[in-house]
C-alpha cells in the first residue's frame, strides 16, 4: 500500500522540504529495516515514541509530513 502525501512536497517552503528531508533522512534506517526503532532511538538521541510517531505519520501520509 503506497502511502499517499495529504499535500505535495513542492507545495512546502524550502525551509519545510529540508526540515522533511532531513527526517526522513534520520528515519531511513527503521524504515528500510537496516536497524531497529529502539536503535535508532539511541543513536539519534530522539524518544523512542518520537520515531514510532514520525514512522507511522510517515507510513499514513508520506514524506510531506514529515514537516
Amino acid at each position: 500500500m503506497a502511502a499517499e502525501a495529504s499535500f505535495p512536497l513542492t507545495s512546502l517552503s524550502e525551509a519545510q522540504r529540508t526540515q522533511a528531508l532531513e527526517r526522513f533522512a534520520r528515519l531511513r534506517p527503521a524504515l528500510e529495516g537496516q536497524m531497529s526503532q529502539t536503535q535508532l532511538a539511541r543513536e539519534q538521541q530522539i524518544p523512542l515514541s518520537t520515531i514510532q510517531r514520525w514512522i507511522k505519520q510517515h507510513r499514513e501520509k508520506g514524506l510531506a509530513v514529515n514537516v
